[in-house]
C-alpha cells in the first residue's frame, strides 16, 4: 500500500511516525514537503528578546528513521478518483492513501499594522524593542485579527514586551492586546482563559476584548503590531471553504473523497495550534 503524506510540519510528521509504528512494513511511505527542514517554533516568539529560537531539523532525520522516501516539492493538485497527485514541478505520483497536512498560509490581517508571528523576521519586532529602549514608543497595541488565527503569540509578545520594558527601566510603557475574542484564548476553555487573564492583569497588560480592528489607524497607538490571519492551502481538486481551508469530516476524511484525508492548520477548523494538528493526524 502506497501512502503519501504531503506536509513536513507537526501533523505530517505525527502521521509519518504513527503510520510506521502502526503498520510496520505493510506500507510504503512517502513524505512530500516544500522545505527540507522541520521548523519547531514554540520558542520562536522569544527570538526578538534573545530568550530562545526556533529549531530546524532536517526531514531526513525522520524519513531515514522510518524508511520513507522524501520528496522536496509542493502539493498542487489531487485527483482522488484516479489516486494521483500533482506537484509544483508538474510531476505526478500515484497513491493508495493520501494525507494532506500542508498547513495554513499567513496573510496580513490588519491594514497598517506590522504583521509578525513566530517564524517571521525577528528584527522586525527587535526594532520596536529598540524604540522602547530609546523612549520613542510608549503606547503599543498587539492585535488579534478576526477569522482563523494563531492567537497565542499575541499574548506571549505582550507579556514579554512588558517585561522587557521594565528590564530597560522604561516607565509608562502601556501594552494593549486587542482581540475579537470574548475572553483571552476563549477557544481553549474557561480554565486556560481565566489563567491567562490573571497573568495579563498581574503584568499590567491591558486587554480589549470583543473588538474587531480592520485598520491600525483606528487604535490611535504609537505602534501597532498584529499576528497574521490564516488562510487555507488551496489544493486544487479538494473541496474547500471560501478561505481555502480543506473540508474534512471528524475522522479526517476529505469530503467527497475515498482515499484522501487531511489534518492540521489547512483543515477548516476554528482552532489553529500544534496540539490539535497532531491530534487530527492521529485520528486520520
Amino acid at each position: 500500500m502506497d501512502v503519501v503524506i504531503a506536509g513536513g510540519g507537526v501533523a505530517g510528521l505525527e502521521a509519518l511516525l504513527g503510520l510506521r509504528a502502526m503498520a510496520g512494513d505493510k506500507i510504503r511511505l512517502t513524505l512530500v514537503a516544500p522545505d527540507g527542514n522541520f521548523s519547531y517554533r514554540p520558542l520562536a516568539v522569544a527570538e526578538p528578546f534573545a530568550l530562545g529560537h526556533a529549531h530546524r531539523v532536517p526531514l531526513t532525520r525522520f524519513t531515514e528513521q522510518v524508511g520513507a522516501e522524501l520528496v522536496i516539492d509542493a502539493l498542487e493538485r489531487v485527483d482522488d478518483d484516479a489516486r494521483r497527485l500533482e506537484l509544483s514541478d508538474r510531476s505526478q505520483r500515484s497513491f493508495d492513501a493520501l494525507l494532506v497536512a500542508t498547513g495554513g498560509r499567513p496573510v496580513v490581517g490588519v491594514e497598517g499594522a506590522t504583521t509578525w508571528w513566530p517564524g517571521g523576521d525577528a528584527d522586525t519586532y527587535g526594532g520596536l524593542l529598540q524604540d522602547i529602549d530609546e523612549g520613542y514608543a510608549k503606547q503599543i497595541a498587539i492585535v488579534v485579527p478576526p477569522g482563523a488565527v494563531w492567537p497565542l503569540p499575541a499574548y506571549e509578545l505582550a507579556l514579554m514586551t512588558v517585561g522587557e520594558a521594565r528590564e530597560m527601566g522604561q516607565e509608562g510603557v502601556q501594552v494593549t492586546v486587542v482581540t475579537p475574542e470574548h475572553t483571552p484564548l476563549s477557544l481553549f476553555g474557561e480554565n486556560a482563559s481565566r489563567a491567562l487573564a490573571e497573568e495579563l492583569r498581574w503584568a499590567g497588560v491591558e486587554v480589549r476584548t470583543g473588538t474587531v480592528v480592520q485598520n491600525a489607524a483606528e487604535l490611535g497607538m504609537q505602534r501597532v503590531f498584529a499576528v497574521p490571519r490564516i488562510v487555507g492551502p488551496i489544493v486544487e481538486g479538494l473541496p474547500m471553504d471560501e478561505e481555502g481551508f480543506i473540508l474534512a469530516a471528524d475522522d479526517g476524511l476529505v469530503q467527497n473523497c475515498e482515499r484522501t484525508w487531511a489534518a492540521g492548520d489547512g483543515v477548516a477548523s476554528p482552532v489553529k495550534i500544534g496540539g490539535q494538528a497532531t491530534h487530527q493526524a492521529r485520528i486520520a
